[in-house]
């Protein structure tokens, strides 16, 4: 955030009552590994940091697109982890503003992040097929460029932005950008980026399992160990791990038979 920046009204308020809901206090050690950050938590449930969003944006129907903009600079530059969380869900309650966000302003937000947590709450599912769709050349842009970032929070944001779309679409732009993105960084051993790599192929399974296929193929050299796996599960299962166990045999011959 620039200096001399001034936090709006809005997002002091949405901070207060994010505190208010919460318990104060900093993460464990071994939950700040997990989570992938040191920042300060509110350990606010997801379902509890919704309800407070959910409410504050019901009283707040008319936001501008420079209010809204406003907003989410401020948020996602906050101290806490729930602040920053708070972008993607504010992002999916205003779906017209979604639509109008600058893709420069995207980048730089996503610069500020730290860990899959504040990463994948910005990102999963919070922009769907048909946003993408209709600014494609311009997120098609970004999505090779952040693949390509050395910063690991935009380079996981290449991956987890497509994994919704490309479940609930089958435009070849978007398994083609995939696939790219995929190819860039199949070799990338950061634990954020392997998972991530994982959760793309998988997603891509259901519209273009051939290309799954013949892309494991190609690229299985590169590939970390975990997609690999949890991929060609998928694939065979229709689950990310195999089921284990009589019962699980059962489950696994049912679903190959139906």
């Amino acid at each position: 955030m620039t200096r001399g920046f001034r936090r709006p009204a809005s997002a002091v308020e949405i901070t207060r009552r994010l505190k208010a809901a919460g318990v104060p206090g900093a993460f464990t050690r071994e939950t700040a590994a997990y989570r992938g950050t040191e920042r300060p938590c509110l350990r606010l449930s997801v379902p509890v940091r919704r309800g407070v969003l959910k409410t504050w944006a019901r009283e707040h129907p008319d936001l501008s697109g420079e209010e809204f903009v406003t907003l989410l600079e401020a948020l996602s530059a906050g101290r806490t982890v729930e602040e920053r969380c708070s972008c993607g869900t504010l992002l999916t309650l205003y779906p017209r503003l979604r639509a109008g966000i600058g893709l420069d302003a995207l980048d730089r937000w996503l610069g500020r992040l730290e860990g899959w947590l504040e990463i994948d709450c910005l990102c999963q599912s919070t922009f769907a097929a048909r946003d993408l769709l209709d600014r494609w050349p311009a997120w098609d842009r970004y999505l090779a460029r952040w693949a390509a970032d050395p910063h690991p929070s935009r380079r996981r944001a290449a991956l987890v932005l497509l994994t919704g779309p490309v479940r609930t679409s089958d435009d070849p732009r978007l398994a083609g950008r995939s696939f790219d993105n995929l190819r860039v960084l199949a070799g990338d051993r950061d634990p954020l980026i392997t998972k991530a790599v994982s959760w793309l192929l998988r997603s891509l399974t259901g519209h273009h399992r051939s290309a799954v296929e013949s892309f494991l193929a190609d690229q299985e050299a590169r590939l970390p160990a975990i997609a690999l796996r949890e991929t060609r599960t998928k694939l065979r299962t229709g689950r990310k791990t195999a089921p284990s166990g009589a019962a699980g045999t059962r489950r696994s011959a049912r679903s190959r038979t139906g």
